[in-house]
């Protein structure tokens, strides 16, 4: 599970979960996720065209954006695009 592991390899190292066990910190978390889709609102692409946004799914699976222009936006765009939220090996020559 891709939260699962995200919250085991990130999450656990903040201060908040600083001496509790592995396990604890995995659930209080989990519990803090339950509370964000509570006020979570998903972006309409219908009532939203007017607004800039980038939806990213599934870690980057499947990207929308709507309205993007100028460099900023369009930086972020492609540092969001370019991301890569796997562990794999990087090699240099």
């Amino acid at each position: 599970d891709m939260i699962e592991s995200n919250i085991r390899e990130t999450k656990l190292l903040m201060p908040d979960y600083e001496g509790l066990e592995e396990d604890e910190a995995v659930s209080d978390f989990k519990q803090r996720i339950s509370h964000y889709r509570k006020a979570y609102e998903p972006m309409c692409e219908d009532v939203d065209r007017n607004l800039t946004w980038v939806k990213m799914i599934d870690g980057g699976r499947h990207i929308s954006m709507n309205n993007i222009s100028g460099f900023l936006p369009g930086r972020v765009v492609q540092f969001l695009m370019n991301l890569h939220t796997s562990l794999r090996p990087i090699y240099l020559s």
